[in-house]
């Protein structure tokens, strides 16, 4: 891997002051507000790690009481035995591994026994439940067995988000959502409001945590500043990688957190890159081969004092010189027509009006679009008005716009079907050698 650049990377390109978005002064003012935030030192970090982890064993214990979490652990588990997918995709690597550095050899087998008991205790309670008999014992029997892996945190988000969801489609709390949840009424209301309240604490505490990093936030874009796409971007983007960072780590793993954050960090940004610095999208690792290709060549335009010839640039990155050449061709950016010819100038002309069009007035050329208009327009007055509107609406003929059934329909007060069946049967009719005599011979014209 080449090395980086010393040098500072040159402020990013501001936005002209037509657009009406001033990023520089954005950017100044986020700064600021992320220099005021107060510095996190190690053990206030270790102390809100364990604040997070405790919250997190809050919110899965009270998740564990409802009926319908029983339900998302089978299948998850099914996946998991059935299609062959990762155990970890679904549960917390600490709590699979139990400190080991690998996965145990007989956790697919104890992970169908669970899905068993699992199904057993649900069971259970889904009887005692519907017989009005007492739920308590059965309920703690089987909010203890699903406390036996915990998931992480893309799980324990969704299934926060599933049952505030089942609440607001449900406002009544009906009996079909007690079914769902195995409560009735007075314990399922005093459930979902203890798990409204953990999870505001868990929210809070990871806004904190994000709020403490969003340093390295700014340090990890700031070596991207070079790209097309701005700086105020690429921290948006990267903090978003943040917070995937912060629901997703394992913090009973012993992992520096900084270390973890900073791989999603990167990887919102270079996916951000990859999709808005070109018209043309390439593909992630060519954007990164083409980033080192660019500092490469900077390096030696420092060193050497001169453009590197493509001999010498490929001999800097130890790759074939048809794939420097390829790398080169494929860095090239378009330019857009309405960008300033030159930005130094006041006038604010732009390309598009420095150059010419290049067309040429061809009189035949005007002739054979007329000739064949005036067919086309003989050929549509044979037909009924509904059946011609329709066409011609469709199609945008006449110097219409074309619209899509669903508008044609409401202009003409008919079906969206209908209007449907009427296309089909007029363009049956108007590939009929009845009507395409009218544009005999005409077919063939270069318009």
């Amino acid at each position: 891997m080449s090395q980086e650049s010393t040098a500072r990377p040159p402020r990013p390109r501001q936005t002209r002051s037509s657009e009406g978005v001033d990023f520089s002064s954005s950017l100044d003012s986020y700064l600021s507000s992320v220099g005021r935030l107060g510095q996190v030192d190690a053990d206030e970090q270790q102390a809100l790690v364990g604040a997070i982890d405790d919250a997190r064993l809050e919110l899965e214990s009270l998740l564990s009481r409802f009926g319908f979490v029983a339900l998302e652990y089978c299948r998850a588990l099914e996946s998991c035995c059935n299609t062959g997918d990762s155990p970890e995709d679904f549960f917390l690597s600490s709590s699979l591994r139990r400190g080991a550095d690998a996965l145990p050899p007989r956790l697919p087998g104890e992970l169908r026994r669970w899905l068993t008991e699992i199904r057993k205790a649900h069971a259970k309670l889904e009887n005692a439940f519907r017989t009005g008999a007492d739920c308590a014992a059965d309920r703690e029997a089987l909010s203890t067995l699903l406390k036996k892996f915990r998931p992480n945190g893309l799980i324990l988000d969704e299934l926060c988000r599933t049952a505030t969801g089942y609440e607001e489609l449900n406002p009544g709390l009906s009996s079909q959502l007690e079914e769902r949840f195995l409560m009735n009424e007075e314990e399922l209301r005093a459930a979902l409001d203890a798990l409204k309240a953990a999870l505001d604490r868990l929210d809070a505490l990871n806004r904190k945590m994000a709020e403490a990093n969003l340093r390295l936030v700014i340090s990890i874009a700031g070596k991207y500043r070079e790209s097309t796409v701005p700086l105020n971007d690429l921290i948006q983007e990267g903090n978003l990688g943040l917070m995937v960072a912060v629901r997703r780590f394992d913090f009973r793993l012993g992992n520096k957190f900084s270390t973890y954050a900073g791989w999603w960090i990167k990887h919102y940004i270079l996916r951000a890159l990859a999709e808005q610095s070109r018209v043309v999208r390439l593909p992630r690792h060519m954007i990164q081969a083409i980033q080192n290709m660019n500092k490469a060549e900077q390096r030696f335009i420092q060193n050497e004092g001169r453009e590197p010839e493509i001999e010498e640039l490929a001999a800097l990155l130890e790759m074939p010189l048809a794939r420097v050449s390829a790398l080169r061709k494929m860095a090239a950016q378009s330019i857009s027509l309405q960008a300033a010819a030159d930005p130094e100038d006041e006038d604010g002309t732009s390309l598009e009006e420095r150059i010419g069009t290049g067309e040429k007035d061809e009189p035949w050329r005007n002739y054979a679009r007329q000739l064949l208009t005036d067919r086309l327009n003989e050929m549509l007055n044979t037909l009924p008005e509904r059946e011609r509107q329709i066409i011609v609406y469709r199609f945008g003929l006449c110097g219409e716009t074309p619209l899509p059934p669903g508008e044609i329909s409401a202009r003409l007060n008919l079906s969206r079907e209908r209007v449907r069946q009427l296309e089909n049967k007029v363009l049956a009719q108007l590939r009929s050698q009845e009507y395409l005599k009218f544009i005999d011979g005409l077919s063939h014209l270069d318009d």
